[in-house]
């Protein structure tokens, strides 16, 4: 109890030791606030902007063929449009730099509201940089800095940097400004924006397409709505609303250029194969005709006789049943000689064939071998359960092997049955007419390649239409729009953390006082 009241008389005496320092507390709160107050001074509103679009799946060829062919698709491209697939193509260094290009954003415009506060413009700047001829974008490594300070008189100060040096400086300019550089060329012009008599601080940031590109990319957020939808949903946060919704916009059309550009070349591509597959097929044909007509007068056939149509039907047949009882009989062998090696150490059965009798009888054999092995680790050998499990497993054992011999002698008399079977009928169809079989099989040969030539045709006229209709494998579900809702940090929320932080800040100096100058502060907490 006396240890408890002591603890609470010490915690009184530091509580009034920080009240009698009540000044501390007050200059840390205006500190602190003065240093919120700043930082809001920094924090510009940042807007969100927002779109969504449809993938529209199938497209091209793909989207045409169905059945046993469509595996055709494979060879030459198309599918279905994969969402994850489809937003890397939205975000890539190709579409981005094509935006870049588009909407001028290898500069970036910042006029000065305070020091070190800069707004981002976007259209509606005063002056500008004209990239000489001499200098070349695509391969500029380093980003340049142009600082551009206009009086009230028009004349400008223009400092240009680079690669951690100064490329260039001069005061009192008239516009345009040229200014030479080891860079190349460039000329600083007014735009229609410009007013005279107006001072201000402005800067422009240049970077080469690919960078500027890439810069671009830390901006943009782009997902799918959720994880099987196929709506992507593009965000940006700008503090220019017309600067993002223009940027979002041209990320959506330059996409769905490029894909109508590929989709165009794939139909292109499909088009040319299926010219050149065509025409392969035609040659065929008429080869097959010319065969079939001079093999018909020369022995005298007028069609394919219903008796070689028969035979060979009961052939195929034949041949099926045959192929049937051979792998049946050869899985009944690898099972027999499975189970006899599994007398050597307990291993389990694998289940083979169909034959359920079969089947039913190893999963038997192999439950028990299962519970054998679930007592073994803990009996002795001459352990009752063991020994009767043993017994048991003996004994169907005995009557697997009994019964898989029984069906390797059958399986085995049924293939040698339609093996038989087999080479009777081809031999009765090998002595027919050689004339005759030579026109059935190329009759056979002609009707597939009569039915490959129509299915061809059929997808060079769907061809031509897709390319004369070309889609994009997307449809726009919102285009860019803004909620006009500042998204920035609360500045009521920055002042509230600034107080906090003053009265938080001086108990710690106390605390931490105590250790590094220790008595130095002890009158100021002394009751």
């Amino acid at each position: 109890m006396s240890e408890n009241k002591s603890d609470i008389i010490d915690l009184g005496a530091i509580l009034r030791g920080y009240l009698s320092k009540w000044y501390y507390f007050v200059i840390s709160v205006i500190v602190c606030v003065v240093i919120g107050f700043l930082f809001i001074l920094r924090i510009l509103p940042q807007y969100e902007v927002n779109a969504r679009i449809r993938l529209d799946g199938e497209q091209g060829f793909s989207s045409m063929i169905s059945g046993g062919l469509s595996g055709v698709t494979d060879l030459i491209g198309g599918g279905n449009a994969n969402g994850e697939d489809e937003i890397e193509i939205m975000m890539s260094h190709t579409v981005l730099s094509d935006v870049v290009r588009r909407l001028g954003l290898e500069k970036t415009h910042l006029k000065r509201l305070r020091p070190t506060v800069y707004k981002l413009m976007y259209r509606d700047y005063p002056v500008d940089v004209i990239v000489g001829d001499d200098i070349q974008l695509d391969t500029l490594r380093t980003q340049l800095m142009f600082r551009v300070k206009v009086n009230k008189s028009g004349k400008a100060n223009v400092a240009l940097q680079g690669a951690g040096r100064e490329l260039f400086s001069g005061s009192d300019l008239t516009f345009p400004a040229e200014l030479k550089t080891d860079y190349g060329t460039f000329t600083v012009v007014t735009t229609d924006n410009f007013v005279p008599g107006v001072d201000f601080t402005n800067k422009i940031m240049l970077n080469s397409y690919g960078q500027a590109a890439e810069n671009l990319r830390e901006f943009i957020n782009v997902g799918l709505a959720d994880k099987n939808s196929q709506i992507v949903e593009l965000q940006m946060f700008s503090s220019n609303v017309k600067y993002g919704i223009d940027v979002i916009n041209a990320i959506i059309d330059e996409y769905l250029i490029t894909t109508r550009g590929h989709q165009e070349a794939e139909n292109k591509a499909i088009a040319r194969f299926l010219d050149e597959r065509i025409n392969s097929v035609r040659e065929n044909l008429d080869r097959t005709e010319i065969e079939m007509t001079s093999l018909r007068e020369k022995n005298g056939l007028s069609s394919q006789t219903a008796l070689t149509s028969e035979i060979a039907e009961r052939l195929s047949e034949t041949e099926k049943t045959m192929i049937y009882y051979q792998v049946n009989y050869e899985m009944a062998q690898l099972t027999l000689q499975m189970v006899r090696e599994s007398a050597k150490d307990n291993s389990l059965i694998p289940l083979q064939g169909d034959n359920e009798a079969i089947a039913q009888l190893i999963l038997s054999y192999n439950n028990c071998i299962m519970r054998r092995m679930s007592i073994e680790s803990s009996a002795k050998p001459d352990n009752v359960a063991m020994q009767r499990l043993d017994e048991q497993i003996l004994s169907l054992r005995k009557n697997l092997i009994s019964t898989l011999e029984t069906s390797v002698t059958r399986a085995e008399e049924l293939k040698k049955e339609y093996e038989n079977r087999f080479d009777k009928i081809r031999a009765e169809l090998e002595s027919m007419p050689k004339a005759e079989y030579e026109l059935y099989s190329i009759m056979r040969q002609r009707t597939i390649e009569e039915e490959l030539f129509i299915f061809l045709l059929k997808k060079q006229e769907e061809t031509a239409m897709l390319l004369s209709n070309v889609d994009s494998q997307a449809t726009i579900i919102d285009r860019a729009y803004s909620p006009n809702e500042d998204f920035s940090t609360s500045k009521l929320m920055v002042l509230l953390i600034a107080f906090c932080f003053g009265l938080v800040i001086p108990p710690v100096w106390f605390y931490v006082s105590k250790f590094i100058c220790p008595g130095s502060l002890k009158s100021e907490v002394k009751e």
